[in-house]
């Protein structure tokens, strides 16, 4: 069963100059899903998602979007830029899920949908965090250009499935 470990609603919040990080996760021992609602920003932008604050160019993504009768793929093998993207000058809706361990890449799997008036469309990502040394301790959320909005966003946690690795001899 997914527990809530946040869950909070900002109002007129510029979270370009003001970011917000969700700290005290254990990514070893849990999965994370993030779930994002925005709206009433002034002008087009995209959310952004990092675990533990990396900015670096320590990821790749895999993204499809549809727009109409269009579809495009993107793919990056070295980018600086995880996503929730999303466009935020109406009402928008994200979902990322965030699984693995230290020791190997982490996953981050996210669908989004954007309902402005300039790109209405659902969008659907695979993002593999590169770093594989640091547990996933904090989830860093920005907007990429500064404006207002309004948001409401949401932590859940499900214990991973334990395994044969789990386990430790003493």
């Amino acid at each position: 069963k997914a527990e809530k470990v946040f869950d909070e609603v900002f109002s007129a919040r510029n979270f370009n100059t003001s970011l917000l990080t969700i700290s005290n996760l254990d990514g070893d021992f849990y999965d994370y899903e993030l779930v994002v609602v925005g709206s009433n920003g002034s002008n087009a932008t995209q959310w952004l998602c990092y675990p533990n604050a990396d900015t670096t160019a320590n990821y790749r993504y895999y993204k499809m979007s549809g727009q109409g009768s269009s579809a495009n793929a993107k793919a990056s093998d070295s980018t600086s830029t995880p996503f929730l993207s999303q466009e935020t000058n109406d009402t928008s809706f994200s979902h990322l899920r965030i699984t693995g361990s230290s020791g190997d890449e982490r996953y981050l799997e996210g669908m989004w949908v954007s309902s402005g008036t300039v790109n209405e469309r659902v969008e659907k990502g695979s993002i593999y965090w590169k770093n594989t040394a640091d547990n996933l301790s904090s989830i860093q959320i920005k907007n990429n250009a500064s404006q207002t909005s309004d948001a409401h966003i949401m932590l859940y946690r499900t214990p991973k499935a334990s395994g044969q690795s789990s386990w430790e001899l003493m």
